[in-house]
């Protein structure tokens, strides 16, 4: 499960300016109903949990954030990976042999897709003359 950021000390103009601007560079975030967030969250953790992966560590805060399971409806059909497989696009702080690693165990060669990410998503691009990019 990719990470959660939870932080009661952090300011709605700091999360503007320092994590949301950089998260939606490319766009505007998107606005969704309550229930369809919390049941692609819960239902991402049941679909990772098929291949042995367990929230984020800093899940153990952010869960606080939602309604318990259940406590909502989940009147929206999702599913989750790429034609049928699991897709690990790589971040950051991914550890990629780990999970790459896990992928095989669980899933099996050849049965999941993977995204390597190139380059620091959160370097603005026209500071400097990189070509580093997210592919």
């Amino acid at each position: 499960m990719k990470n959660t950021f939870a932080n009661a000390g952090f300011s709605r103009g700091r999360f503007l300016s320092e994590i949301r601007n950089k998260i939606f560079r490319a766009g505007k975030p998107v606005e969704c109903p309550k229930e369809l967030a919390h049941q692609m969250i819960y239902q991402s953790i049941e679909y990772a949990e098929q291949f042995g992966f367990e929230p984020q560590k800093d899940f153990t805060l952010s869960q606080y954030l939602l309604a318990p399971r259940g406590e909502l409806e989940e009147p929206y059909k999702l599913t989750f990976g790429k034609d049928g497989k699991p897709l690990f696009i790589s971040g950051p702080y991914d550890n990629v042999e780990r999970i790459v690693r896990q992928l095989n165990q669980t899933a099996g060669p050849g049965n999941y897709d993977f995204v390597a990410m190139l380059g620091d998503p959160f370097h603005d691009a026209d500071d400097d003359d990189s070509d580093s990019d997210i592919f």
